[in-house]
């Protein structure tokens, strides 16, 4: 990982590698110049967008992955770390098919080929858990409301149940 400051010096690093190859270009040849001018200007915005919805989008991901932790383990859910990796790279897959729609590459193909992965993953998981693991599931919700259950007696000061 790396920090906001490298990153910074990385983006001015290529600023600073693209500006020298333009130069050394036109000083080469006046219309290879301002072809590659005409290029950069046209790509610019959309390298700048993308690299805007993949910063805001990781944030966005850590920031509900965390939150899934969180929220978990206030709910004494057991080990809720798996499932919390679970969402951030789920979040990351779409986050990084959002920048390749963005870029323009391969729109159809990378939008077709996210939704029968996530719909294929999600009915594969529906049905392992739902045909495998019914009893678990039971357990686990049973322990699941019982939890909360125990946690609203306590906040409320009192020992009476219901």
């Amino acid at each position: 990982e790396h920090s906001p400051s490298k990153l910074v010096g990385i983006l001015a690093y290529w600023v600073l590698m693209v500006i020298v190859l333009s130069n050394t270009v036109a000083r080469l040849d006046k219309g290879a110049a301002s072809s590659i001018s005409i290029w950069i200007s046209s790509a610019l915005p959309i390298l700048i967008a993308t690299c805007i919805i993949v910063v805001i989008g990781i944030v966005v991901v850590t920031f509900l992955s965390n939150f899934f932790i969180t929220i978990a383990r206030n709910a004494a859910v057991h080990n809720p770390v798996p499932i919390g990796k679970a969402i951030k790279y789920i979040g990351f897959i779409v986050v990084a098919t959002m920048a390749m729609e963005q870029l323009g590459l391969g729109q159809t193909i990378v939008s077709t080929i996210f939704i029968l992965l996530f719909a294929a993953a999600a009915l594969g998981l529906a049905l392992a858990f739902g045909i495998g693991c019914k009893d678990m599931a039971r357990k686990f919700m049973e322990d699941f409301i019982r939890n909360l259950q125990e946690k609203e007696r306590v906040r409320r000061g009192t020992d009476l149940e219901g």
